[in-house]
């Protein structure tokens, strides 16, 4: 096995490229053809396929593999047998040439080659397979950055397209009633106008709720959200959460009286309030119990839903994600998402969890006293 670049035994130089001149080769040309190859593809299996037909011209039929690194371990991605000739396995035979592949700032991982039997490679050769390797990870990079810009895309039409029917569905609600109030105010039972009134309230309430949680995502992705300690009555504070959350008759707290923390009581209660919301509309009930210990005040907040499914454990805390399981219950899917942010800009913690003695689930918040 020969291996070149990081960790090898050698790495490119100057004469190197002289070689690969003094072989016949225009390495301009060279470049310029294994850039073609590389440019024209987003996929491992062609690129390898279009390196490999270039080399092929110029150093004879050869095999070839493509290693990326995943985590810890090298998996290969792609293999170009030559004709007649076995894939690539894990094993490295006496005769492959290791050439690493690195990227902008990291190992992105290996190309490996294996010349036809009883051809031997010459340093310009190499150099040759060297050059390859970096037109190669060129490519690979590109292709990563590109799925990046695709997913910031996908990730910005879906919030933009929820957004837009959240705030939607609101203001219709409140147009609608209005509409009628001023058309029919006269021949509306009282009742009737207001319970158009009330409904009227409650949608400009979920309007003004969303319109925060997008300012504190404006303050987030700012990166201004600096606490302000103050020394805040713990009992107060949930009884604040509980006083502005959707359903307030559906709250129920649990705090030991006279306690006090250190902490930003607009931040935290925000946070505590976004967990409440999200338990009130997949639970039904929410139930705040506050907890001192000797550092820490622990908040518990528990609803009697069907607990966290467990397409959403892993990404809950995740900006715009949604359980398939939940998905015409209204939101945004930015509720613990933000909650997060907040405890932690508090250095604190939050964790889920499901209800050991029967349905429901767990949001646990710890800061420090």
């Amino acid at each position: 096995m020969v291996q070149t670049g990081r960790g090898g035994a050698r790495r490119r130089s100057i004469g190197e490229n002289a070689a690969v001149e003094a072989e016949g080769r225009d390495l301009g040309s060279v470049v310029g053809e294994l850039a073609r190859a590389t440019s024209r593809t987003l996929d491992p299996e062609t690129m390898l396929a279009r390196t490999m037909v270039v080399l092929d011209g110029l150093l004879g039929p050869s095999s070839a593999s493509l290693w990326l690194q995943e985590g810890r371990r090298l998996q290969c991605v792609a293999t170009r047998p030559a004709p007649g000739a076995e894939p690539h396995t894990e094993e490295l035979g006496p005769d492959d040439l290791v050439v690493p592949l690195e990227g902008l700032d990291r190992a992105m991982g290996r190309l490996v080659l294996t010349p036809c039997t009883g051809r031997s490679l010459s340093a310009g050769d190499i150099g040759l397979v060297e050059v390859a390797a970096v037109q190669v990870a060129g490519a690979l990079e590109r292709a990563r950055l590109f799925a990046e810009v695709m997913e910031l895309e996908r990730l910005k039409s879906d919030f933009i397209a929820r957004v837009s029917h959240e705030l939607r569905t609101p203001i219709t609600i409140i147009n609608g009633f209005l509409e009628t109030l001023l058309a029919h105010s006269d021949d509306l039972p009282e009742d009737q106008r207001q319970h158009m009134l009330e409904r009227s309230h409650t949608a400009s309430s979920r309007l003004g709720r969303l319109i925060e949680e997008l300012l504190i995502l404006s303050r987030i992705d700012a990166g201004v959200l600096t606490p302000s300690l103050t020394s805040v009555d713990v009992g107060g504070l949930l009884d604040a959460v509980r006083t502005a959350a959707e359903e307030p008759e559906q709250v129920l707290l649990s705090a030991p009286t006279g306690g006090r923390c250190t902490t930003d009581a607009d931040l935290l209660g925000r946070a505590l309030g976004l967990i409440v919301d999200n338990a009130i509309k997949y639970g039904g009930i929410a139930e705040i119990r506050a907890l001192e210990t000797e550092d820490t005040w622990s908040f518990e907040v528990r609803d009697r839903g069907a607990g966290f499914p467990g397409d959403v454990r892993s990404t809950a805390f995740e900006m715009f994600t949604r359980s398939s399981h939940t998905a015409s219950v209204p939101g945004l899917g930015v509720g613990l998402p933000i909650a997060r942010t907040l405890v932690e800009v508090l250095d604190g913690t939050i964790e889920l969890d499901n209800a050991v003695d029967g349905t429901g689930a767990v949001v646990r918040v710890a800061i420090p006293r």
